[in-house]
């Protein structure tokens, strides 16, 4: 008797450890779908962006550039240097820029940039540049997230305007 009662204990404890089996095995599923429902909206988010999206890593590196930032930057979008974005910069730009994402990397500084991207046609591209550090929940530094905004009718607009103002000047000493 005591026997048969040990062995139904048993036969009894492993259907519950197989009913528990089979509800992890079920969430675990639900978590996997929900995982790929994610991120499908992300990369359908980030690639109907109007705008440039990246992520770097600790070091700054580029892991992650959606295809408008590739677009601004003249980049094929099977470039997967991390550094492609530093190569398109206009030469002009390149130090300032460099010394800025350092300073981000290094001291937590606020990345606000405008800048210049040189496209393989030789056409510049003004850009505004954004960035800030990814932080954990216990508040360590993980990574980057930043913005790359196309400006450059802004500053054509500036420009016309501002040799307009030259020449209103000009026209008035005279």
């Amino acid at each position: 008797g005591l026997l048969l009662v040990g062995l139904l204990w048993q036969v009894f404890g492993l259907r519950k450890s197989n009913e528990r089996l089979k509800q992890t095995a079920h969430e675990r599923e639900l978590v996997i779908d929900t995982l790929r429902g994610t991120e499908s909206r992300f990369f359908e988010l980030t690639e109907s962006s109007p705008v440039g999206l990246f992520f770097a890593d600790l070091n700054g590196n580029r892991i992650f550039a959606n295809r408008k930032l590739q677009q601004l930057a003249g980049q094929r979008t099977d470039n997967t240097s991390p550094d492609g974005w530093l190569e398109a910069l206009h030469p002009d730009d390149r130090y300032r820029v460099q010394e800025a994402w350092h300073r981000t990397l290094t001291e937590d500084a606020p990345y606000l940039l405008e800048y210049r991207y040189v496209l393989p046609t030789g056409d510049v591209r003004w850009v505004l540049g954004q960035a800030t550090a990814q932080k954990s929940e216990s508040g360590k530094i993980i990574g980057y997230v930043g913005t790359v905004t196309d400006i450059t009718e802004q500053k054509m607009s500036e420009q016309l305007l501002e040799a307009h103002e030259a020449r209103l000047v000009e026209a008035q000493c005279i």
